[in-house]
């Protein structure tokens, strides 16, 4: 539902925004370096042992931080009439693997779960503080794909790949220092769509959350 939502919003903004389209807008490419938290409501599912009662799911939440990057690119252009107010939409790549899950029984068995592949659809909206600065707020739809990993004496399972979607919002400051670059701070939450895993008998059935913090530079042109 929330997909669909986000999907009505891109399509209805860019329905508006084509008709005052014009030679105002800018392309733009950026990058940035920060970190990002991985959470995850994590539902642990194991078929008990013939003649045993149902085993109860084990529900915990994982929680990790990962260093991680990103690299941008789209365009952006002024309302008609009223060059404060700024719109923009893009395409992102997190080429870095995020750690999502790693679990240790401290007796040779473990299970690690990585982000890899995260991309996505980025719309924003921007007003100007000053000359030189724009505080903007962003939504974005956004997909990846998970590996899930088993470990146990002796032995490997995995890894297992699936792949997963989501929306996200966030928020923003740039900062222009010449012409055609400007350095940024941004903040950007996802919630991703539920991921399950068969491994050893079982299931792990994880919903991610991605928060990324990050500081770079852009150039427009």
């Amino acid at each position: 539902m929330l997909k669909r939502v986000s999907t009505l919003i891109f399509a209805a903004a860019g329905l508006v925004a084509a008709p005052y389209a014009s030679a105002e807008i800018q392309g733009y490419v950026s990058g940035g370096l920060g970190f990002n938290a991985v959470t995850g409501d994590v539902v642990n599912l194991h078929p008990a042992k013939p003649g045993d009662p149902p085993a109860l799911p084990a529900n915990s939440t994982s929680g990790i931080s990962n260093f991680t990057g990103q690299i941008e690119g789209g365009a952006r252009f002024a309302m008609p009439n009223d060059d404060n107010i700024i719109f923009g939409v893009g395409l992102y790549i997190n080429p870095f693997t995020l750690k999502a899950d790693d679990e240790n029984d401290n007796l040779g068995e473990g299970l690690t779960i990585d982000i890899k592949d995260m991309r996505g659809l980025v719309g924003e909206v921007g007003w100007k503080l000053g000359a030189s600065t724009v505080a903007y707020g962003k939504v974005s739809l956004n997909q990846g794909r998970m590996e899930g990993t088993f470990r146990a004496p002796g032995a490997i399972t995995g890894p297992i790949t699936q792949s997963f979607s989501g929306i996200g919002f966030g928020a923003g400051l740039r900062q222009s220092l010449a012409s055609n670059m400007y350095v940024f701070t941004e903040w950007h939450h996802i919630v991703g769509s539920k991921v399950s895993f068969a491994l050893e008998g079982g299931y792990h059935n994880i919903k991610p959350k991605l928060t990324t913090g990050l500081v770079g530079a852009g150039w427009t042109f």
